[in-house]
């Protein structure tokens, strides 16, 4: 018999069988660890430590609050270097049934760290319900994650689009251990590996997401002549709501666009310096027209206010949250 007879016997034959080859599901994942697995540090990895400690934006030994001014108040805020418009994936583990997911003892799970091309610190985070057939399992990395849906251990949480988005900056392991008057270091598994960032949610809480890039505002900062440090940062947007202060303003966000704003000479150290403190908004810089040109208002103060390509990852200290 030809080879290719055989073969079409064969299917024949099985024309009406119903039961495939082989199980449809997967039983085993290598990515899955067992409960209590230890998952080794991300920076006991050199190539990445020395990543994220090149990329992170953060200063040892702590990310250190600043001070600046927004709508002619004081603001404290912590710098954590640049921060794209896109916001990256990020899932947590929780247990569902109820009106709200009650998140379980699990890092985060991501799969960019500073230094990727598609890292950010605003992650699109969604929460990922558990089943009956997870049983405390460690998922440490994307892979894992994945395993875990077509095993029946989680629910896809990708099959609605994310809703929220939180400000998660990564740190290298020598940044210290929290925020002075701010939030704890948080955890996160990133393939197969355990790093650390800071959950600036407990301070600005979560934003709406809608696959769009993440909204910026104006930050300025202000330059004496020949100098390279800001000499005052303004922030265009405050926290509170101006028209309802018990609530967060619409129009605030963690993402700043950079403006730099050069000060012309006075007549001496002392008359630059009174100007200065005179400048305490937006307002009295620029005017802001469409497509964010800028007007300097004051010309015989400032020489020139210049859109930078640097958008950056300010966070407010905000004392109470808004919900």
């Amino acid at each position: 018999m030809q080879r290719w007879q055989g073969a079409a016997l064969a299917v024949v034959l099985c024309t009406g069988c119903l039961d495939p080859l082989v199980e449809d599901e997967p039983g085993y994942s290598r990515y899955i660890k067992p409960q209590g697995t230890v998952v080794p540090s991300a920076y006991a990895d050199l190539q990445i430590n020395r990543k994220i400690d090149l990329n992170d934006g953060a200063t040892m030994p702590m990310v250190a609050l600043k001070n600046g001014f927004a709508a002619g108040e004081a603001v404290r805020y912590w710098d954590f270097g640049v921060g794209k418009r896109s916001a990256a994936p990020a899932y947590g583990l929780a247990r569902c049934g109820g009106d709200m997911p009650m998140p379980i003892e699990h890092p985060v799970i991501v799969d960019n760290i500073p230094g990727d091309t598609d890292y950010s610190p605003y992650r699109a985070f969604q929460w990922a319900c558990v089943t009956d057939k997870y049983q405390n399992e460690v998922v440490s990395s994307l892979d894992a994650f994945n395993d875990a849906i077509d095993l029946g251990l989680v629910l896809d949480p990708t099959s609605q689009p994310a809703t929220t988005w939180i400000n998660q900056p990564i740190v290298n392991a020598n940044v210290g251990a929290g925020l002075p008057s701010g939030p704890k270091i948080s955890k996160a598994f990133y393939r197969g590996t355990e790093l650390q960032f800071y959950d600036m949610q407990s301070q600005e809480g979560t934003f709406s997401y809608s696959a769009m890039p993440v909204p910026t505002a104006n930050v300025y900062e202000l330059m004496k002549p020949g100098s390279m440090m800001p000499a005052r940062v303004i922030f265009a947007q405050p926290y509170r709501d101006p028209a309802n202060p018990a609530a967060r303003n619409p129009a605030y966000s963690p993402a700043w666009l950079v403006i730099t704003v050069t000060l012309k000479a006075q007549a001496d150290a002392a008359a630059l310096d009174a100007l200065i403190e005179t400048l305490k908004a937006e307002s009295d810089l620029v005017t802001v027209g469409m497509n964010n040109a800028l007007t300097v208002k004051n010309t015989m103060a400032i020489a020139s206010a210049v859109a930078t390509t640097n958008r950056v990852n300010r966070p407010f200290l905000v004392t109470e949250v808004a919900p």
